[in-house]
């Protein structure tokens, strides 16, 4: 959560941090006040819910955990935010 708020201060941009183990994963994900209209966020978690993952958030913020992230769920993201 740390990391992903000290970068969204860095640097305005939508992040998703993904820690995995081996009980599956944790994620955080931060969506910088000037992204929040381009990026909708429930419909985010609805998305990620399809591949494993669970969790909630607030204005601005998702976090939770679920399966581990495959190789490919960078390019899996980036397909997804660019159909939107």
């Amino acid at each position: 959560r740390d990391i992903g708020t000290l970068l969204a201060q860095k640097k305005a941009g939508l992040y998703f941090l993904v820690n995995n183990d081996a009980a599956g994963s944790s994620f955080f994900v931060i969506c910088s006040p000037e992204f929040e209209k381009q990026v909708d966020l429930k419909a985010y978690a609805e998305f990620l819910k399809t591949h494993g993952f669970k969790g909630g958030g607030k204005q601005g913020t998702l976090q939770g955990g679920g399966t581990k992230v495959a190789d490919n769920f960078k390019q899996v993201l980036v397909d997804w935010l660019r159909s939107k």
